[in-house]
């Protein structure tokens, strides 16, 4: 397994804790933590500076650990480019969530976006960017990349 690969595994490890136990320790170690940090979640929350993003991360774990639902992302990473100091990386999460009352299973996708910036050797995050993938965009997407006409003149 690549360095790349451990360390979104490392990440995506600490964030489903933080869903299912609450517990957030381990996801904010993986975060640089001061005013560059910044969060924009899919529910449309915006976040800017380590304050504003570890008190919704607290927030986002406290409410969904305490839903009965049992949530868990896995990640495919897509793409992965570094430099010396900075790198990027677009995954398709794969969420299950497991209701305890109403319909018993839901599976959704969504594009998250990732920045590290290295810090004394190590990887940390400083951005976070996510948003859901619905039918719609799906079948329009479809649509553009599998033109059914010519597009030369």
């Amino acid at each position: 397994m690549s360095d790349q690969h451990k360390l979104i595994e490392k990440v995506y490890a600490a964030l489903n804790k933080m869903l299912t136990e609450g517990e957030t320790s381990d996801l904010f170690a993986c975060w640089h933590q001061d005013d560059c940090a910044s969060l924009m979640l899919a529910l449309g929350e915006r976040e800017f500076g380590w304050k504003a993003v570890k008190k919704m991360l607290a927030q986002v774990a406290t409410i969904i650990s305490k839903a009965p639902v049992h949530s868990r992302i896995v990640p495919k990473l897509e793409r992965w480019h570094e430099t010396s100091e900075m790198a990027y990386c677009a995954i398709i999460e794969d969420i299950e969530a497991i209701l305890q009352v109403g319909p018993p299973e839901k599976r959704h996708q969504q594009r998250s976006t990732m920045v590290f910036q290295k810090f004394h050797g190590e990887w940390k995050i400083v951005h976070w960017h996510n948003d859901a993938v619905s039918p719609l965009q799906e079948t329009l997407s479809f649509i553009l990349r599998h033109p059914h006409f010519d597009l030369d003149p």
